[in-house]
């Protein structure tokens, strides 16, 4: 059978191909963001959300481009809440498109 290496390791490597010069033409996808921890249940319908991201980067929430790319390492966002759990996932996106492989989620119970 066959070995295959895992995302983790692809990148890796990538990154030290990188560090030799030999792929200086190519993008890497950007790191997923840190969202600070909720304490839930949040007894409000919006809740703000917060955290980190490579500088940039923009941030994908639920699918949807919520913020722009932009030199900050901080972001926030105010999110609307549905009764009951929301789940959160979050994503980072390049000025070129180039989205975050790994997502943050968290859950929101409101």
């Amino acid at each position: 059978m066959r070995h295959r290496p895992t995302v983790a390791a692809t990148l890796a490597a990538l990154v030290a191909l990188c560090s030799l010069g030999c792929l200086d033409d190519i993008e890497l996808p950007p790191l997923e963001p840190a969202l600070l921890p909720i304490i839930n249940p949040v007894r409000v319908p919006e809740v703000l959300l917060q955290g980190t991201k490579p500088a940039g980067t923009g941030i994908i929430l639920g699918g949807e481009r919520v913020l722009e790319p932009d030199s900050e390492e901080s972001w926030s966002w105010q999110l609307a809440l549905a009764p009951g759990d929301n789940l959160v996932s979050a994503k980072t996106v390049s000025a070129s498109g180039l989205q975050s492989i790994g997502a943050t989620e968290a859950l929101v119970v409101y």
